[in-house]
């Protein structure tokens, strides 16, 4: 179980999850978790930043999202402002790639 947005509770398999998804696309592709980049807004994101080292909270998460900041990961780039998709891209400039 997992909340989402605060108001939303997904129910998903232990398998199952956005973080197994793309681990799946990821060990697919024989690709490595340090070219991964996540982005997330809400709890149902939170699988993605434990599977991956490299992520984007934009500036319009949720709190549950949000105290992630709090464990102090060191390749989690939080916007600092509202921008929602130009959050994303602010993020990617941060990690220099674009």
């Amino acid at each position: 179980m997992i909340w989402s947005s605060t108001r939303d509770l997904d129910i998903v398999p232990t398998e199952a999850g956005k973080g197994n998804a793309i681990k799946f696309i990821v060990d697919y592709f024989d690709l490595t978790s340090r070219t991964v980049i996540i982005a997330g807004d809400s709890g149902n994101d939170r699988t993605m930043f434990d599977e991956f080292p490299k992520g984007i909270v934009v500036g319009n998460a949720q709190p549950e999202l949000k105290r992630l900041k709090e464990e102090n990961p060191p390749e989690v780039y939080f916007c600092p402002k509202l921008l929602r998709r130009r959050g994303v891209m602010e993020g990617l400039q941060h990690f220099g790639l674009i």
